[in-house]
């Protein structure tokens, strides 16, 4: 147990100082004990006890079971490490702050950032940015012919067409960009954004305007849909065109895309790639997909065509593509190394003349 003289030490250092070293003896002598022993959390008597001391309440007053008494200590063990974190004035990720006791989290990054999740709830802010933990980036970025973004005073990165492509950076205040963005461009594979963006890269002179190209490799992750909002808050009139595959999961990843922007999706276009324009790319679906496609369709529902015409249509090209891959029992996967069918295009001619008209 931590006595009173241990606390009453505790009142001469400073707050966050205070919180550090109470929550590290309370989660090192929590660890030598059973879920079922005290916790040692201070409580402070009732009034009719006069008496300026304090006694210890014991777990399961604090709980009903032990699933809610472990993540009482995850959500302790996450704040330690914010604090610490914050205290050694240094900049780190969600996915380091999980390294350092990965067993305490039950070998899942998901418990953590649920936990960080719930902090940012309590207090309607950003807790892990304002104690600089910041979410892993995964995501791509590329553009030019040059772009510039700046945080504050501060210039945070620029885009070329000569450069390679980046990760997507970690900011905390507002992004501004200083330049007009003809375009955002989203692909939902990797390897086609690379093949992509080193197409553009050896013929950037036969671009008009200024465009960006992102990837978050399948799923939208935090940060990368941090960027893509900063992006539409600048500049709301872009217009943002993605690119996937024409499968259930390809579908889901536009819609988790569309979600993230929430009413700035007005502008987000479902662009391809279509079934019928990639026969080389076909490959059959399995029973769990045909399961998945009914019920997205069952989901997908058309925006009102005079609010947003091009949510409307994105949503009937989505349920376009499901119908036709449970009529014909295909899916469509792109592929930078195939040819497509239509006039013997390439994927690089087919993304050009979609989004950058380039003849």
């Amino acid at each position: 147990m931590i006595d009173v003289m241990e606390l009453n030490n505790y009142r001469t250092m400073t707050e966050a100082h205070q919180l550090l070293e109470y929550w590290n003896n309370l989660l090192e002598r929590s660890r030598l004990t059973t879920e079922t022993m005290a916790l040692a959390i201070p409580a402070k008597k009732r009034r009719r006890i006069k008496s300026s001391s304090l006694n210890f309440i014991n777990l399961f007053d604090i709980s009903e079971s032990r699933y809610q008494s472990r993540r009482f200590m995850v959500h302790l063990l996450a704040m330690k490490l914010l604090l610490q974190t914050y205290l050694q004035n240094r900049v780190s990720s969600m996915r380091e702050l999980f390294y350092r006791d990965v067993a305490a989290f039950g070998y899942d990054q998901n418990v953590l950032n649920e936990a960080l999740l719930n902090m940012s709830f309590v207090t309607n802010g950003g807790v892990p940015e304002d104690f600089r933990v910041f979410p892993s980036s995964k995501g791509l970025i590329y553009g030019g012919p040059l772009i510039q973004c700046s945080e504050g005073s501060c210039q945070k990165f620029e885009l070329k067409y000569e450069s390679d492509a980046i990760l997507v950076p970690n900011f905390h205040n507002h992004l501004k960009i200083d330049t007009k963005i003809e375009s955002i461009i989203l692909f939902e594979k990797d390897s086609i954004f690379k093949t992509y963006c080193a197409h553009v890269k050896n013929n950037h002179l036969m671009l008009r305007g200024r465009h960006v190209f992102l990837t978050a490799k399948g799923f939208p992750d935090r940060l990368s849909m941090k960027l893509l909002k900063a992006f539409v808050t600048e500049q709301t009139e872009v217009p943002i065109y993605a690119f996937v595959d024409s499968d259930v999961y390809g579908v889901n990843i536009f819609r988790s895309y569309e979600r993230g922007l929430g009413e700035a999706s007005i502008n987000l276009k479902y662009t391809g790639i279509f079934l019928l324009d990639y026969k080389e790319g076909w490959q059959t679906v399995s029973s769990r997909e045909v399961i998945l496609m009914i019920s997205l369709l069952r989901q997908l529902t058309l925006p009102n065509p005079p609010d947003s015409r091009i949510a409307y249509e994105s949503h009937l090209l989505m349920k376009q593509e499901l119908s036709r891959g449970l009529l014909l029992f295909k899916k469509a996967e792109m592929n930078a190394k195939e040819n497509f069918s239509k006039c013997e295009r390439t994927l690089l001619t087919y993304l050009d003349e979609r989004v950058l008209r380039v003849k």
